[in-house]
């Protein structure tokens, strides 16, 4: 328990160093680095929709049936089954649904990494007072008694 308490103090000391002494250019950086898009999912799924809705509603559908006469836990599994199913039944009925939700997603709300960027400092700050605080709260452990 000592060893995980540890690591967290000398993983927040770690990157609180990092925030206060990177420059913003290589924050701009990475963060342009990890918003880029690996692969467009519903590009390669939309020229399958018809196999992958019908796959989707026989998956549902034999996990429903499966888990119905089980007792009552398994209930959230019941509901996966049905979930799974409404998302087949989107795909065959519905085919730019997943189009749509990404286009509504890749909208931005609120500029989380502006934010993030701008208060990279006070962020420093905190997280090297909080290493410092885990390794004198784990000094005052290990002392002898």
């Amino acid at each position: 328990m000592i060893n995980l308490v540890l690591a967290a103090g000398a993983v927040s000391a770690f990157f609180g160093f990092l925030f206060l002494l990177l420059p913003l250019g290589f924050w701009r950086w990475l963060n342009a680095l990890c918003n880029l898009p690996l692969f467009h999912v519903e590009v390669s799924l939309r020229r399958h929709n018809l196999v992958f809705g019908l796959l989707l509603i026989a998956g549902g559908g034999w996990i429903i049936h499966s888990l119905w006469d089980y007792p009552g836990y398994y209930l959230g599994f019941v509901a996966g089954g049905a979930l799974i199913i409404a998302v087949g039944l989107l795909y065959l009925f519905w085919p730019d649904w997943m189009l749509r939700l990404s286009r509504l997603s890749d909208q931005d709300v609120l500029l989380m990494d502006r934010i993030a960027l701008s208060s990279r400092f006070s962020l420093g700050i905190v997280l090297l007072l909080v290493s410092v605080y885990i390794f004198a709260k784990i000094g005052v452990a290990l002392r002898p008694q």
